[in-house]
C-alpha cells in the first residue's frame, strides 16, 4: 500500500517470513527500491525430507517507487511482525524568489 499525507508519503508492504537483515532500502534520483532476499535455506532431500509441494517463497522479491519530491536523507523505515513502514518525507517547497537587478 502507498498513500500520502500533507508532509510525507507512507509505503506499507507484508513480507512475511523475512527479518530485517533480508531486506534493502536503497533510494536514488528518486526512485525507492526495497529489495527482499531469503535462501533456499534446507534442500529438497535435506534431514530425509523429500518435499512433495514447496510453497513457500524463496529467492529475491523487489519493488521500485517513483518518486518527484522527496527528501531522500530523511526516509525512515521499521519493520515489525512481518510488516514493512517505510515513511518518505515529502521535500520542502522553496519558494521560487526571483531577483530584480535595478538598472
Amino acid at each position: 500500500d502507498i498513500y500520502e499525507c500533507e508532509d510525507n508519503y507512507y509505503i506499507e508492504m507484508d513480507i512475511p517470513g523475512y527479518n530485517k537483515t533480508e531486506i534493502s532500502i536503497e533510494c536514488k534520483d528518486g526512485l525507492l527500491t526495497i529489495t527482499a532476499n531469503k535462501d533456499k535455506g534446507v534442500s529438497d532431500h535435506e534431514d530425509g525430507r523429500k518435499y512433495i509441494r514447496r510453497e513457500r517463497f524463496y529467492g529475491t522479491m523487489s519493488r521500485t517507487f517513483s518518486f518527484t519530491d522527496i527528501d531522500e536523507d530523511s526516509i525512515k523505515a521499521e519493520f515489525n511482525n512481518g510488516c514493512l513502514k517505510v515513511t518518505v518525507p515529502k521535500a520542502k517547497k522553496q519558494e521560487a524568489k526571483r531577483v530584480i537587478e535595478i538598472n
